[in-house]
């Protein structure tokens, strides 16, 4: 994570997280594991507080003076077509997921009954992958 930009690391390291955390659920429901799924978040994540934000008070406002409410819902429009044309694009990327076949779901659990027996011993051991240490070590640089 190291040669990544300091803007992108933490979003990088969260949708790391999120991905290996719900990958064999992904598999066992859906039947497909998706490649793309971190470029789809580097691009989506960053407008998904601001269209939260806007679609919450666009409900607000609009309950006080409707048309200003509409406005406000006018720029949540323009948030949510961004995110509709990134999702659309990058599911037309040939290879963009993984088929998988049906998984059973004791794999699912020994996937995270493995992640965690991995986590208890990095506790153990008070060892951490060389990035959680670049990370925090160019986040408390950079106070």
């Amino acid at each position: 994570m190291f040669f990544l930009p300091k803007s992108l690391r933490g979003l990088v390291a969260v949708t790391l997280a999120a991905q290996l955390g719900t990958l064999p659920l992904m598999a066992y429901y859906f039947g497909q594991i998706s490649i793309i799924s971190i470029i789809a978040n580097i691009l989506l994540m960053p407008t998904m507080g601001m269209l939260l934000s806007l679609g919450i008070l666009g409900i607000f406002v609009s309950f006080i003076a409707l048309p200003l409410g509409m406005v406000v819902n006018y720029f949540t429009n323009g948030l949510l077509t961004y995110q509709i044309t990134i999702v659309r694009l990058l599911q037309k990327i040939p290879g963009a997921f993984i088929e998988t076949s049906a998984l059973n779901f004791t794999w699912v659990i020994l996937y995270y009954i493995l992640t965690i027996i991995l986590y208890l011993l990095l506790l153990r051991f008070n060892a951490k992958p060389l990035f959680f240490y670049r990370l925090r070590a160019s986040s408390t640089s950079s106070k």
